[in-house]
């Protein structure tokens, strides 16, 4: 008897996933052309081979049903599974090299934009012009930029990058924006190929070249520094700063005074030259 009672509940729970699966292609499709705003769900159930009743039961209503077809068209699939648990980011973590990592992502990126880029570029659409699609969008792009973070940590790990995280991040996130393959792979006819190595070869240069010129007082001091001298401030007001540059017998070689800009105090600071 708890055999086939087991037989019905999966039955019943595989019909589901179809019933939810067949709204959320009609959806995709829909939502697409004529679009989101133009679309009513009875159009969507009606697509979808169910009643609009079930279509309520299943995603309570039209911007639940849009969110999850964005979550899930990003997935994959529908599987509860985190992002840090996914195949490709285990992949990203056992490579060591940064353009290795790069190229593993590129891959997924492509993937993923085939997947995706006609479902994505109609919510940029439908964002601006209805309130619930704009809040879809912005959520999408927050934990995408949340995302490139946690990645450019792992690239920061190879050693190979020149900029700091944040500035990695940022770069990331623009470079894997929707509508750079919309442009390039669907309107310029790039192959996927090309786009992969775009994207490695453009974000590779950006994270290893060189990062933000440090100022002019920082390089003096720094090169005084390495060449085994000492350094102390002397005096400091609200915009300024003197230095003494020391020798290796403390002896004082020069004196210079510079406006108090945060990275040169920041410096000095770390150099333990903050003086008393």
């Amino acid at each position: 008897m708890s055999v086939n009672r087991r037989y019905v509940s999966e039955r019943r729970q595989e019909q589901a996933r179809q019933t939810r699966r067949a709204i959320l292609d009609a959806a995709a499709k829909l939502f697409v052309d004529p679009g989101y705003a133009a679309t009513p769900l009875t159009a969507v159930a009606a697509e979808a081979g169910v009643a609009v009743q079930t279509l309520y039961a299943v995603f309570g209503n039209k911007r639940q049903l849009l969110s999850d077809l964005v979550d899930v068209t990003l997935a994959g699939d529908d599987e509860q599974v985190a992002l840090p648990d996914r195949q490709f980011v285990t992949d990203i973590r056992a490579l060591t090299g940064l353009r290795a990592k790069l190229a593993r992502y590129a891959r997924h990126l492509a993937e993923t934009h085939a997947r995706q880029v006609h479902v994505m570029l109609a919510l940029a659409g439908a964002a601006t012009a209805d309130a619930d699609a704009a809040a879809i969008w912005r959520k999408n792009v927050e934990e995408r930029h949340h995302g490139m973070l946690m990645f450019a940590a792992d690239l920061a790990e190879s050693g190979e990058v020149r900029v700091t995280r944040e500035q990695a991040a940022d770069v990331l996130w623009l470079a894997q924006d929707i509508r750079n393959y919309d442009w390039l792979v669907l309107r310029r006819k790039w192959s996927i190929e090309q786009f992969e190595g775009w994207f490695v070869d453009t974000v590779g240069a950006a994270l290893s070249g060189p990062g933000p010129a440090a100022s002019p007082a920082v390089e003096v001091v720094r090169r005084w520094l390495d060449s085994g001298g000492f350094c102390r401030v002397v005096a400091r007001g609200d915009t300024w700063v003197t230095v003494a540059l020391l020798t290796c017998t403390e002896e004082e070689a020069d004196r210079v005074t510079w406006p108090a800009d945060p990275e040169l105090l920041a410096f000095l600071a770390s150099a333990d030259a903050s003086g008393s």
